[in-house]
């Protein structure tokens, strides 16, 4: 029954640390070695905190280059000898530092919808259809037709 007792609480216990094993000495008490550094100790050993994971750096591709707006028809760029930029407009002559750029096209404002009333709107025959099959009833003393053609001596259908 002793063995049976060791091998149930072996089983119920959780897994140990690595390089920890679990005893039992003469009084019947456990306790815990450490196979490789010889320490003993009464308590079930405690795992070390996990070390938080180490930051990678991860690479950031290099912005790419800007791309110049297109130069102003009639200019061209060009280095001077102390290699800075500068345009020329060979037509008329002029220079500039300023790279000279063509203005953005404006947007052109779109006219807004106007609704167009739906006068004289013709209703298709199908959706007529029902009313000129229906039973017609007299319409109240004092108010006109509804539909045409429907009189005020024609009998209630009941």
């Amino acid at each position: 029954a002793r063995e049976y007792f060791y091998a149930w609480r072996h089983m119920t216990q959780p897994s140990l640390v690595p390089g920890w094993a679990s005893y039992t000495d003469a009084s019947g008490r456990t306790y815990y070695a450490n196979s490789s550094t010889g320490a003993t100790q009464w308590d079930p050993p405690v795992a070390a905190p996990a070390t938080p994971p180490v930051a990678v750096a991860t690479p950031v591709p290099a912005p790419a280059p800007a791309v110049e707006p297109p130069l102003k028809q009639g200019w061209t760029e060009h280095k001077d000898p102390t290699g800075k930029t500068y345009y020329a407009n060979i037509s008329t002559g002029e220079t500039s530092w300023d790279r000279p750029v063509q203005e953005p096209a404006k947007p052109v404002p779109v006219a807004a919808a106007t609704p167009v009333p739906m006068v004289n709107a013709i209703v298709p025959t199908a959706a007529v259809a029902p009313l000129a099959t229906a039973t017609p009833v007299a319409p109240l003393p004092g108010t006109k037709p509804v539909i045409p053609g429907l009189s005020a001596s024609r009998p209630a259908v009941a």
